[in-house]
């Protein structure tokens, strides 16, 4: 498979590049990145259970979900119940990671409602000391090197 994708693609992957599912579910990675779709199947098909499995996801310690300002309504509802059904299937429980532009605003009430939002989408407690909100820097205000542009 690894010869086709170069030769198709042109790309060459690096040779500790999982490629395939048989790959995958023969030797599970330490790294997982995949979308919600995804990880749908893998938590149905019973031949990812290698993949799934406890043994092999007890060193787990996050899961993170980007834009996750868009996991809200019906959509964050199924999202919040994979999540739980993934927790449930590798019998421990992890850190969840929220990444967001736009999730909140830094006020009191805008903690609190990004503390509600990320509980009732993963179960996970988040501490107010946990949001960390951006600063930004307006441009005028910056001398810009010339040879960086």
């Amino acid at each position: 498979i690894r010869e086709y994708i170069e030769k198709s693609t042109g790309n060459k992957s690096a040779e500790n590049e999982l490629i395939d599912r048989e790959q995958i579910r023969a030797n599970p990675p330490h790294l997982l990145f995949t979308n919600y779709s995804m990880l749908e199947y893998m938590l149905l098909r019973p031949k990812d259970d290698a993949i799934l499995n406890p043994q092999n996801t007890e060193n787990w310690k996050f899961i993170v979900l980007d834009e996750a300002h868009t996991y809200k309504g019906a959509l964050g509802i199924e999202i919040g119940m994979l999540l739980r059904r993934l927790q449930n299937r590798i019998n421990q429980s992890v850190q969840f990671i929220l990444t967001s532009a736009t999730l909140g605003v830094e006020t009191e009430d805008g903690l609190k409602r990004i503390q509600d939002f990320g509980y009732r989408l993963t179960s996970g407690k988040f501490d107010k000391n946990d949001i960390l909100f951006s600063k930004r820097i307006v441009l005028s205000s910056i001398t810009l090197n010339p040879y960086c542009l």
